[in-house]
């Protein structure tokens, strides 16, 4: 069992996500999903929730993620919306995915000169 004090400790290392940081739920996200620490196991669902949050208070990375995660279980729908969202909002990674699903024939043609103009577009995203 873990003591408290060492998720206390594992914690400070990132925004508070308690404070309601976008970045915090997200870094927490990779911490569980990538394992980066040497105390958090591997729990998608845990990563999955926090990516959820960061997501809807404007983390890109964590919508990017999010896609990723669908489109490894087939739910190519859910991932190329969390793309094209992401995509929309200036994250990089999320309009070569739209590309790519658009390639493959899972994003419309809309979609994809939608994602790509207002990704140009993209100063400041809120969802």
């Amino acid at each position: 069992m873990v003591s408290r004090l060492i998720i206390q400790r594992q914690l400070s290392c990132f925004d508070v996500p308690v404070l309601g940081s976008a970045n915090g739920h997200g870094n927490l996200g990779n911490s569980f999903y990538f394992e980066r620490e040497e105390m958090v196991e591997m729990d998608e669902k845990k990563a999955k929730h926090h990516w959820q949050i960061a997501a809807i208070k404007g983390n890109e990375n964590a919508r990017f993620n999010l896609g990723c995660i669908e489109a490894n279980n087939g739910n190519m729908d859910r991932a190329m919306r969390h793309f094209t969202i992401g995509a929309k909002c200036g994250e990089d990674k999320s309009l070569k995915a739209v590309k790519k699903g658009f390639t493959l024939g899972n994003v419309a043609k809309d979609d994809l000169l939608n994602g790509i103009s207002q990704n140009l577009e993209a100063e400041v995203c809120t969802i």
